[in-house]
């Protein structure tokens, strides 16, 4: 993880974790959607990790929240959990013939001058659950979804010192400000 790492890791194992509370099956379907606004520069630094990791921006979206919500240990156990289902599918299929594959549809039911006008409209679909959760912690922060994700993901892509000097620049969000991007809020 660390590009200057000195030595590898210390345990052999994995099992070492402890297990999750979390039902991962819960976060297979993305069943709910959040509508976000987002600067240049937080569009340029999800395209980077989208080109990097050969990912989707939505998929980025996705593992970037659900480990501010979870952290990082359940994404990386939910990733381990992903690819030892995959696997059990890849063998179930060699050993049992299998009907034709068919397709089917997913069902999808403050400006600011530091990182440039909040241009990118995005309808992010994902998990229910995670979608509650986000919901959850912007009531807490008094924050609308679309601030809170914004927030959030200036503070995981751009860092902290980022975040703070933003928020010492724009000081309180208007309750107005506030109102509109909530009413547009899916």
């Amino acid at each position: 993880m660390w590009p200057f790492a000195k030595r590898g890791a210390r345990t052999t194992t994995p099992d070492s974790v402890a297990s999750s509370e979390l039902d991962y099956a819960l976060f297979e379907e993305n069943g709910a959607c959040v509508k976000i606004w987002l600067p240049e520069k937080l569009t340029q630094a999800l395209d980077q990790l989208s080109a990097a990791y050969d990912a989707s921006r939505p998929d980025v979206l996705r593992a970037l929240l659900f480990e501010h919500v979870y952290g990082r240990q359940e994404l990386e156990a939910l990733i381990a959990w992903k690819q030892r289902r995959d696997k059990e599918a890849a063998a179930s299929m060699l050993r049992e013939p299998q009907a034709p594959y068919t397709a089917l549809e997913g069902k999808r039911s403050v400006a600011i001058d530091l990182f440039g006008k909040a241009t990118e409209d995005i309808k992010l679909f994902l998990p229910r659950r995670l979608k509650a959760e986000i919901v959850t912690l912007a009531k807490k922060d008094g924050l609308g979804v679309s601030d809170y994700v914004r927030k959030t993901l200036v503070r995981m892509l751009l860092g902290e010192m980022v975040h703070q000097q933003w928020q010492t620049a724009i000081g309180n969000v208007s309750a107005e400000i506030r109102l509109a991007e909530s009413e547009e809020e899916v």
